[in-house]
């Protein structure tokens, strides 16, 4: 092997060197482009006495605002629902049904409908059908027919919620969305995740969250309502013979 074609061999090697680097600093330069960006417009929301629901923004990026799917679901509860029975013509629980735990609050919120870019079983995986939201199928006929009068209940109180056409463009990498916090909403802590699909496939998420909290009063007075329920019914009666004694006397000594 002359020296020329050495000298060939060695270009050529040297070429495809920085070709593959290239090649990957670029590539390393797309993902970091191509990061996906979600946030809300409140990091806490307290709820006081005068609270009567709140609306909230939550915006983003992506490579692109198509495919966008962005769910809220508010903190997990265990749920025990009552059957009720019409008897003399009163309605009384005759039976009781515990079903798990659950999100107090659910929106799923997308670009479009989310059959037409999701696949049904990233749907399944990922809880996105708000028709199909029970995250087990149960063999127990019985107790699914409570978790489906659950979720219909859940609908009827505007707790959990669903938009084929929520999201805004606002760029072309760029999207929004408002949603509605009604006031029967529970406190603790709400997770705002988006997704990205792309062939019927998940090719992105990212997430974050807010908070619901209480006043610090409110806050005592539901504790203690809830933890200790024969204390908190003895203050109240004692505050309400305290409040009707000082009104009847403010009233005698006025005449």
């Amino acid at each position: 092997m002359n020296i020329s074609t050495l000298m060939k061999l060695y270009i050529f090697v040297l070429m495809l060197l920085l070709t593959l680097e290239y090649s990957a600093y670029a590539h390393s330069l797309t993902n970091e482009t191509d990061d996906m960006f979600v946030s809300v417009s409140v990091d806490e929301i307290v709820k006081t006495q005068h609270f009567h629901g709140e609306s909230i923004t939550i915006s983003g990026s992506a490579l692109t605002n198509h495919g966008i799917v962005i769910v809220i679901q508010g903190p997990l509860l265990k749920y025990r629902i009552w059957k009720k029975k019409e008897k003399y013509g009163i309605w009384i629980k005759t039976a009781a049904q515990d079903i798990g735990a659950f999100p107090s609050f659910l929106q799923i919120i997308s670009s479009a409908d989310i059959a037409n870019f999701v696949s049904s079983d990233e749907r399944e995986q990922l809880h996105l059908d708000i028709n199909k939201l029970a995250y087990i199928k149960l063999s127990d006929e019985k107790k699914q027919e409570y978790i489906d009068n659950f979720y219909l209940m859940q609908i009827q109180n505007g707790l959990y919620a669903s938009n084929s056409k929520g999201i805004e463009a606002v760029h072309k990498k760029i999207f929004k969305t408002k949603i509605f916090l009604p006031e029967n909403i529970r406190v603790g802590e709400y997770k705002v995740t988006a997704y990205r699909f792309s062939n019927g496939k998940l090719v992105q998420s990212t997430s974050t969250q807010f908070f619901l909290s209480q006043g610090p009063l409110n806050r005592e007075i539901y504790r203690t309502s809830t933890e200790k329920p024969l204390y908190y019914c003895s203050i109240a009666v004692l505050f309400a013979l305290t409040a009707g004694s000082l009104a009847g006397y403010i009233f005698r000594n006025s005449r």
